[in-house]
């Protein structure tokens, strides 16, 4: 059962409660509302999901491959051979972080942060959809890459309060970078809030815990 949504484009946090184990997961129900946002350019489609803002313990964690083609399946079955000494007890565990969907000229793209209990540093995965399959992206233009360092040193909590015209007390750092981040409509610039991000991980790092 699903609850507990809340959806939007680079600036809306979706979150998702499932009373499912994390291996009956059903990642084809993890869908967005389409909207537009305007960044660079406007996106057709733009959808952040925080795996485990409510729900460390279900969609979050992996322990074992799971069946199917969605970009979660995929990213799971290339630790096939970790999840394999998983038998007696647990000793690899996959710990999905964000997922970013979006619709990049006409190409739809998943594009997940994840780090495993044998190195906990967050790493990138990318996909696109091709011929009505999800398959992994292997050519990475500037664009998506600035996508990718956002979600390698950020989560959605903080895209949001990067984007949130509003100070939050909480992110004084944030705070003080957020007029760094925008251009001069107050619409959220992905290259120069990748370098800003980047630049300052070490004093944002607090926020992901």
């Amino acid at each position: 059962m699903l609850g507990n949504m809340k959806n939007l484009a680079l600036i809306t946090i979706l979150f998702m409660v499932n009373n499912l184990s994390c291996q009956e997961i059903d990642y084809k129900k993890f869908l967005g509302k389409s909207s537009k946002v305007s960044i660079f350019k406007e996106y057709d489609y733009a959808n952040l999901y925080d795996y485990s803002a409510n729900s460390k313990n279900l969609d979050s964690i992996i322990t074992k491959t799971t069946r199917g083609n969605t970009p979660e399946d995929l990213l799971n079955f290339k630790f096939n051979k970790q999840f394999e000494k998983n038998k007696d007890s647990i000793v690899f565990k996959l710990h999905l972080l964000t997922r970013l969907k979006i619709n990049i000229d006409n190409t739809d793209l998943s594009i997940i942060s994840y780090k495993t209990s044998q190195n906990p540093k967050i790493s990138i995965a990318n996909f696109k959809y091709v011929d009505k399959n999800w398959e992994e992206l292997n050519t990475i233009n500037e664009q998506i890459n600035y996508l990718d360092n956002i979600l390698k040193y950020a989560n959605v909590t903080m895209i949001f309060e990067f984007y949130n015209d509003e100070d939050n007390p909480n992110y004084p750092e944030i705070n003080k970078l957020k007029p760094l981040v925008k251009n001069s409509e107050s619409i959220l610039d992905i290259r120069k809030l990748a370098e800003v991000i980047e630049k300052n991980k070490n004093s944002l790092a607090k926020y992901l815990e």
